[in-house]
């Protein structure tokens, strides 16, 4: 597409300014700034929906993309599944999804994806991509609890070049039902990035669809790398054992029972590499700063 033909921005805006009006029906919270910025809480202070969720995903792709839920029935343990689809996938998804704007001041990190990004273009990804936006506002979205602070909103204002005030950011943390759900509505940009990481030409990408199911969010707050992901410790539950005998663990699923080894020797081999080394877009929350907290909780997985 042509430079600004795509209105990232524009269709953006229009997202966020009908989730204001929606404001009391989305369970959500809107405010300004200190430079003028408009802040909508999505899921951190607001308890948000599942609608807000759907909302916020589609601003994140630029409103170049659908994002829907459905019931799969055939699925028993996850039926609430979350599909994505484009017409323009490479740019609604890698243009503007895709969490690549690293965002960091004194104490505070977020992730920043949206089609922001397509303004400020700084980073690597952009070679690839030769498609520049245009707008007198700009959206951004950022997998965090805590609303920018001056010195963020002033980085996003440099990079774009645009005034404070034009500036519109949607926020909500990973394991809020918002943001839990944004984050499975990258079914389709996360196939894309590993598609571009596999050097396939994105020009013969011409239409996108993507699924995945949408799991419980994490009510304590914790987890925030890896609540998404297989773990072997919740699939675990202690059984007391009888008396001069020692606690053993019992797998919570029958039909998982005689599969434990190799799940944890596949899993140790393959998603361990994934939690420790896969960039922090797929891995939401800290960035790579617990990068060796997890090397040593994959470590401690039985072979």
């Amino acid at each position: 597409m042509k430079d600004g033909s795509a209105f990232l921005n524009d269709n953006a805006q229009r997202i966020a300014d009908g989730m204001i009006s929606d404001a009391e029906r989305l369970r959500i919270a809107a405010s300004k700034g200190t430079l003028g910025e408009l802040l909508i809480d999505v899921g951190a202070k607001a308890p948000g929906s599942v609608e807000a969720g759907l909302r916020m995903a589609e601003a994140a792709m630029g409103g170049l993309g659908s994002v829907s839920v459905f019931m799969d029935r055939t699925e028993r343990k996850w039926p609430f599944t979350v599909e994505v689809r484009s017409s323009q996938p490479v740019l609604a998804c890698l243009g503007s999804q895709y969490a690549g704007w690293n965002l960091s001041a004194q104490d505070y990190f977020a992730m920043g994806s949206g089609p922001a990004r397509a303004l400020a273009r700084v980073e690597p990804l952009f070679d690839a991509l030769s498609y520049r936006d245009t707008a007198s506002s700009a959206v951004l979205i950022l997998e965090t609890a805590k609303p920018p602070p001056p010195a963020i909103v002033e980085k996003v204002s440099k990079a774009t070049g645009l005034a404070t005030d034009k500036l519109t950011f949607l926020y909500a943390p990973t394991q809020s039902l918002a943001g839990s759900l944004q984050i499975v509505a990258r079914a389709l940009e996360v196939a894309l990035h590993k598609a571009n990481d596999l050097k396939f030409p994105l020009e013969n990408v011409v239409d996108g669809i993507g699924a995945a199911p949408q799991g419980f969010p994490d009510r304590h707050g914790q987890n925030e790398r890896c609540h998404h992901l297989w773990r072997q410790r919740p699939a675990l539950r202690k059984r007391v054992g009888k008396r001069g005998q020692q606690p053993r663990g019992e797998t919570s699923e029958p039909r998982l029972t005689g599969l434990r080894s190799t799940l944890c020797r596949d899993l140790q081999a393959v998603q361990g590499g994934f939690l420790c080394h896969r960039s922090t877009v797929v891995q939401p929350g800290r960035s790579d700063r617990d990068g060796d907290r997890n090397r040593r909780y994959v470590s401690r997985w039985p072979a």
